[in-house]
């Protein structure tokens, strides 16, 4: 968990300096929709993967309840 944190935090700051960079670099050649643009699809894509994350997780949560009430019912 702590990992995916760290991901949804340091990847758009990543890409935002990488991006800014890229402007610096070209001499502001680039727009800075661009960059915005790309940034935003940084955020739309860790949107989706933090929702497949909290469904993945709340799967994981309803398998380990159905497996511990089995080894119960086994010991009785």
């Amino acid at each position: 968990m702590t990992s995916y944190i760290i991901g949804m935090v340091v990847a758009p700051l990543i890409s935002f300096f990488s991006t800014k960079s890229v402007l610096l670099d070209n001499n502001m050649k680039l727009e800075k929709a661009n960059a915005y643009s790309a940034l935003s699809s940084v955020v739309v894509i860790h949107i989706i993967l933090f929702v497949a994350y909290k469904r993945h997780v709340s799967i994981v949560k309803q398998v380990n309840a159905t497996q511990l009430e089995k080894t119960k019912q086994m010991k009785e």
